[in-house]
């Protein structure tokens, strides 16, 4: 009944274009509200809480680094894309950075997603388009010739297109985009295209 106060005192939001700085002064403007509040009740937050807080900062951190390092090809080509369509709609999806844009197709590109504007709700899709942000963060360097060409080709090479179409082949029985498919959900834990 008690821990409930310390519950309702969410942690600071990170993003994964935030930086340092403003994760620092968020932080300690957390720790602050929480010292209050326990000083103001009489009672410390419970250890259980502090290391669950602790343990969502340190893996925020941890996913910015991976970015900033791991990931940073695909990372660079998606923030110049992103500084393209700054004005379109935008919001955070599971640390990732996801815009509208007036392009047929979706891309990830790192911690970048890029749809559709007219299918920038549709939730299978977003699943999908973040299990490329995971093959990016496993593959790292490897992300741009293992994942981006294969499957910018199977999508736009007109060859492909027909091949696709005479066979009645679904563009997600591709291997980049099949794989991208069953990281989406199992990390999002929601159904993804097929």
């Amino acid at each position: 009944h008690l821990s409930r106060g310390w519950d309702a005192i969410p942690p600071p939001p990170i993003e994964a274009g935030d930086s340092l700085l403003t994760f620092v002064e968020s932080l300690s403007t957390f720790c602050k509200k929480t010292t209050q509040n326990a000083l103001r009740r009489n009672f410390p937050p419970s250890p259980l809480y502090l290391i669950k807080t602790m343990k969502k900062k340190i893996l925020s951190i941890l996913w910015i680094v991976l970015q900033c390092i791991w990931c940073l090809p695909q990372n660079l080509i998606g923030l110049v894309l992103y500084l393209i369509h700054r004005n379109n709609q935008k919001y955070h999806f599971r640390g990732a950075r996801v815009t509208a844009w007036k392009h047929e197709g979706c891309t990830s590109l790192g911690a970048f997603i890029f749809m559709n504007q007219d299918c920038l709700h549709y939730e299978r899709l977003l699943v999908h388009e973040y299990g490329h942000t995971v093959q990016s963060a496993v593959l790292g360097w490897l992300y741009l010739p293992v994942i981006v060409v294969p499957s910018v080709m199977w999508f736009s090479l007109p060859v492909l297109k027909r091949y696709r179409r005479t066979k009645q082949i679904s563009y997600y029985r591709f291997y980049t985009e099949s794989w991208a498919n069953t990281w989406g959900e199992k990390v999002c834990k929601m159904p993804s295209m097929r």
